[in-house]
């Protein structure tokens, strides 16, 4: 059997540190992004995130540790890497009285240019080419971050660095962004280092996370084994007010709820595997038992203090 090939490591920080005056913004943060991932990048507000991030771009220096990027030493190359990184830092700025078409021309002549094919292209990946005409104080917040990541996009990056990409959206615009994330992951291979403090969206467009707090990493892996290690599962049954009922009266400290009609069991996996059973011999029918913790749980339980 031969052995998994070594995975292409896109950012890695060894000992990476930044203090401003006494406070110690990020301290010895270490980091491995997989080419290919959408790296999700989750902390309380000031936990270092934007930091960390402005780090990544050359906008803040570190004082401490190292950054490799593309497989580069950051410092050594700089321009070349950033070259290859498309970013949006919070809240994407344009010219509001010029058009959406007009502002990518702008800014992509500040990167060394790029074709009317390309803006076009980009434009039609965000799902703005129809708008592309309107000026952009006629857009919605939802709309002017597409436009920041079609901007993050125009020099065809290998990357894309995105922070907070859906601050202040609604939820339509929140999926919006979330879909486009996928899209570009999915069909354009682009890795994706995205920041945020909105667990339900790592949890949905992410396949590995970091969690860092006060400047610290808490931990990171892949999103699906950090959320399959906790007991907790749901069980699909038929009768669950009886089945819980059942459940109650046979099995001493046992903790379960009924969660939309299901059952929310906190047990280990071991035990799990007996209520299976024992719920079939009783006459139930078991449809499903899923392994389940939420990121919410599992970050708060990580965090909080």
């Amino acid at each position: 059997m031969k052995d998994n090939p070594p995975k292409d490591v896109v950012i890695k920080t060894v000992g990476l540190t930044k203090r401003f005056k006494n406070v110690v913004a990020v301290e010895d943060l270490n980091l491995e992004v997989y080419r290919g991932d959408v790296f999700g990048f989750l902390g309380p507000n000031g936990a270092g995130k934007s930091t960390t991030i402005r780090m990544f771009l050359g906008l803040v220096h570190a004082d401490g540790g190292q950054i490799e990027l593309l497989g580069e030493t950051f410092n050594s190359r700089r321009q070349k890497i950033l070259s290859r990184i498309g970013s949006m830092v919070e809240t994407a700025d344009f010219y509001p009285y010029l058009t959406a078409r007009r502002n990518l021309k702008i800014l992509g002549n500040l990167s060394g240019g790029v074709s009317e094919e390309r803006i076009e292209k980009v434009l039609d990946l965000v799902g703005l080419r129809d708008r592309a005409s309107g000026r952009v104080k006629t857009f919605s917040h939802g709309m002017r971050q597409r436009l920041g990541i079609a901007q993050a996009l125009l020099t065809d990056p290998e990357m894309m660095i995105l922070d907070e990409p859906t601050a202040g959206l609604d939820p339509k615009g929140m999926k919006e962004v979330r879909e486009l994330v996928r899209r570009l992951s999915a069909e354009k291979q682009i890795t994706i280092f995205l920041s945020s403090h909105l667990l339900f969206e790592i949890e949905q467009v992410a396949n590995r996370m970091a969690i860092i707090d006060r400047g610290k990493l808490i931990t990171q892996g892949g999103v699906k084994e950090l959320l399959s290690t906790d007991d907790r599962a749901i069980v699909l049954v038929d009768r669950p007010e009886e089945a819980a009922a059942l459940l109650r009266s046979s099995f001493q400290n046992l903790r379960l709820e009924i969660v939309d009609g299901r059952l929310q069991i906190d047990t280990t996996r071991e035990k799990l595997a007996e209520i299976n059973s024992f719920l079939v011999q009783k006459g139930f029918s078991v449809s499903a038992l899923i392994p389940k913790r939420s990121l919410e749980d599992f970050f708060l339980s990580l965090t909080e203090r």
